[in-house]
């Protein structure tokens, strides 16, 4: 059987990696796990492409307006953070196809990711 997706999920916590490894993998989306800037570099550069990204805004590797902007220009991006600041979430929620605090991941990932790539497929733009 066909993955339903394939999604690369970035960050820094291992933890985190095995939740959305598990999270994903029980609904057949293939995931890519990388945890430093070396890895998701190579990941996003090289073999089948991504129909997701969901990466960390709380990592020093990947928290920046930069990087999300240099993501969300090739993929659906869902971004995650142990934050629940909702000033800090809410900067991010313009570059970024969905903003999520990681206490809350277990029920929206999946959904979150999902709706990331039909957004991407139809050709739909972020307004910001």
């Amino acid at each position: 059987m066909n993955p339903v997706a394939r999604v690369l999920v970035v960050d820094n916590d291992f933890r985190f990696l095995e939740l959305a490894s598990s999270i994903f993998s029980n609904q057949g989306v293939e995931v890519i796990c990388a945890s430093d800037p070396d890895q998701a570099h190579f990941h996003l550069n090289s073999g089948p492409k991504f129909d997701a990204v969901v990466a960390d805004l709380s990592s020093p590797y990947f928290g920046s307006p930069q990087y999300c902007q240099s993501l969300v220009n090739k993929f659906p991006l869902v971004v995650v953070s142990a934050t629940e600041d909702r000033g800090f979430l809410e900067r991010y929620s313009s570059l970024c196809d969905c903003v999520l605090a990681k206490n809350s991941i277990a029920e929206l990932l999946f959904v979150a990711t999902i709706k990331a790539i039909e957004r991407h497929q139809l050709g739909l733009q972020l307004v910001g």
